[in-house]
């Protein structure tokens, strides 16, 4: 069988080997690449679903670099979020719901720029999650993702990007908020 290589970053550089032949028009959605990459990390052990759920921080890349609080309960779409904002090279803490982006955001130290949070969470839903953060810190910039973003109600002071969306759209998205 034939090893062929799929490109899983938008600059097409890091390449994962996937054990199938693939035509030469081979199309996938972004869903399916990040469900292959899940799978490929899975089997090399970087990843395991007996890791006990607990915050992840990537390594900070400067001392003024902007950090971002990611609230996504589906584990695939957080690692996707997570890998596009590293890849834009700011510092990334992840929460898999509401009850831990607040013990996130009530640690004081920790420095927070941007929280982006799912609408649909369990539970304390992201509209929820924002009123509370806000709570805890007033001048939070706060960015909501949802598939259905045209039907939602935003405060004017908060900020919305409709899934799916692309590197593109999530990088000039963040930079206006952030900067």
């Amino acid at each position: 069988m034939a090893i062929s290589y799929i490109p899983l970053h938008a600059d097409g550089a890091n390449r994962y080997p996937v054990a199938a032949p693939l035509p030469r028009a081979f199309f996938v959605s972004s869903r399916e690449l990040v469900a292959m990459r899940h799978l490929l990390m899975q089997e090399s052990g970087k990843l395991t679903d007996r890791c006990p759920p607990r915050f992840f921080e990537s390594p900070a890349m400067s001392a003024t670099q902007s950090t971002i609080l990611v609230v996504e309960d589906d584990a695939i779409v957080r690692m996707l979020i997570v890998d596009v904002l590293e890849e834009l090279e700011y510092k990334v803490v992840e929460a898999d719901g509401s009850e831990q982006a607040l013990e996130v955001l009530q640690d004081q130290t920790q420095q927070i720029n941007l929280m982006m949070t799912d609408v649909g969470l369990p539970g304390m839903d992201g509209r929820e999650l924002a009123k509370e953060a806000r709570r805890l810190r007033p001048a939070l910039k706060v960015l909501f993702a949802s598939g259905y973003a045209e039907s939602i109600d935003v405060p004017d002071d908060m900020h919305m990007i409709g899934k799916p969306f692309s590197i593109d759209q999530l990088r000039d998205q963040v930079k206006k908020i952030i900067d």
